[in-house]
């Protein structure tokens, strides 16, 4: 499992986990009732919970390859970084409609999965997706080093209508750190996590240079926080006053590299770390998602002991 996304439009809450390695995304349909090793109730992007591998019956509406990043909007439609078909997906509220994805972002359609003539419809192994509260939605396109923005509402193959990470608004340009030797304020290397606060600045974890970039809706910079790792996750929690949780925040030397979480404030002050490296409960194995919209309580998603836990905060 590589993200997992909680969908607080309806109650009970229902919960979804990209599973990387199977090319899907499963779905549990009550998040309060959840039970250590419960089945999932539906699936996207194989026919059925038994079939696994990548573009089953074909680069589809109803396929996946690699999926990473999801997300869930505030009517429960599903986004869904399609990372190794090079796209994202969105679905209408899967549970209450069907599984088969109703836009493509990052393609002309759904049959296509090229990655090449980077532009501003076209996506390069997408890591993450984030929606704002006015429906604007967000991928992070890792190999082209940059973050691009969509407006409501959506077409198929639309054109971004901003990019971040890159100099202007040239779409076409693609080297890490715009090209320079060392990292700008306002540039990205491999960006690998994409969240936004209520307010609509978006926190990008900057992967290639080990740190979070903060810019404001308009792609303005604001300022970088440092000193915590190469995030892998990120999480702003919802409420007066929100929080920022970040995954791999340790040194790769230390030994509980990859099973720490980092609690922050939004201009980056650290307020606490919890977690250590390990396979029994309450320890982690590299979080790669974190899920914070239920309060007093975190989702995690561990690609390193192939499992969620659901944790209740003190």
């Amino acid at each position: 499992p590589w993200r997992v996304a909680v969908d607080t439009s309806v109650t009970p809450n229902r919960v979804y986990v990209s599973d990387f390695n199977n090319s899907r995304v499963l779905g549990w349909s009550n998040a309060s009732a959840f039970a250590n090793g419960d089945p999932a109730d539906l699936v996207l992007g194989q026919p059925d919970l038994y079939t696994v591998g990548a573009n089953t019956g074909g680069i589809t509406a109803t396929s996946m390859y690699g999926p990473n990043g999801i997300t869930v909007d505030a009517a429960g439609n599903l986004y869904v970084a399609d990372t190794n078909n090079n796209r994202v997906l969105e679905f209408d509220s899967p549970y209450t409609t069907d599984t088969i994805a109703d836009h493509v972002l990052g393609q002309a359609d759904f049959a296509s999965n090229a990655c090449f003539n980077a532009s501003a419809t076209t996506l390069c192994h997408p890591y993450d997706v984030a929606v704002d509260a006015a429906g604007t939605v967000y991928a992070a396109d890792s190999d082209n080093n940059r973050l691009l923005a969509y407006a409501a509402p959506l077409s198929d193959g639309m054109a971004a209508a901003k990019v971040f990470g890159q100099a202007g608004m040239d779409f076409p340009l693609t080297q890490p750190n715009r090209g320079s030797a060392t990292p700008g304020p306002d540039s990205l290397s491999a960006p690998r996590v994409v969240t936004v606060d209520a307010a609509g600045n978006l926190y990008v974890a900057d992967h290639g240079n080990g740190r979070i970039q903060v810019f404001d809706n308009d792609g303005v910079y604001k300022r970088s926080i440092t000193g915590i790792g190469e995030p892998e996750a990120l999480c702003i929690t919802p409420g007066p006053h929100p929080v920022l949780y970040s995954s791999n925040s340790n040194s790769a030397s230390d030994f509980d590299h990859g099973g720490e979480i980092t609690k922050l404030a939004l201009d980056g002050t650290v307020l606490g770390r919890f977690g250590h490296a390990g396979k029994p409960l309450k320890a982690f194995g590299s979080v790669t998602g974190i899920d914070c919209r239920t309060p007093g309580t975190l989702w995690l998603a561990e690609s390193g002991n192939w499992r969620v836990q659901k944790v209740v905060l003190h």
